[in-house]
């Protein structure tokens, strides 16, 4: 958002990255090279700087294909977008990613997007019914 609207940025203390399923491991022995602690709790798969931090601080992992909360399966990393010195996902995965996670922070930051034209009505038919 803040591509759009500087003033609009909003910061969560977690970070989700979305990942293909069989690239897990390699994730796993990177991130546990860089210093992170690898954890999976409920299913879940994150990373936490230290042993006893908290998942609201951890870098969560989103599996692609995987069902996130009774939704539809997450989306796959592609088409990527690329912006200064990352790679992000398209504008319209992560509405879908927000959209099946629904929680109130993903329905805040969906509510930003409408509020700077990032996505509007016309968006609607991009999804299947149960995101709608």
């Amino acid at each position: 958002m803040a591509q759009v609207d500087e003033a609009a940025l909003r910061t969560t203390r977690d970070v989700n990255i979305l990942v293909r399923p069989a690239d897990l491991p390699a994730m796993v022995a990177a991130m546990t090279a860089a210093g992170f602690h690898h954890r999976n709790t409920s299913g879940l798969d994150m990373f936490v700087e230290h042993p006893d931090a908290s998942a609201r601080d951890a870098v969560h992992v989103l599996l692609v294909g995987t069902i996130e909360r009774g939704g539809e399966p997450n989306p796959d990393i592609v088409p990527a977008v690329r912006t200064d010195d990352l790679q992000t996902v398209a504008l319209e995965t992560l509405v879908r990613m927000k959209l099946n996670a629904f929680r109130r922070k993903d329905q805040v930051h969906i509510l930003d997007m409408l509020s700077l034209g990032m996505v509007d009505a016309s968006w609607l038919d991009r999804y299947p019914e149960p995101l709608r």
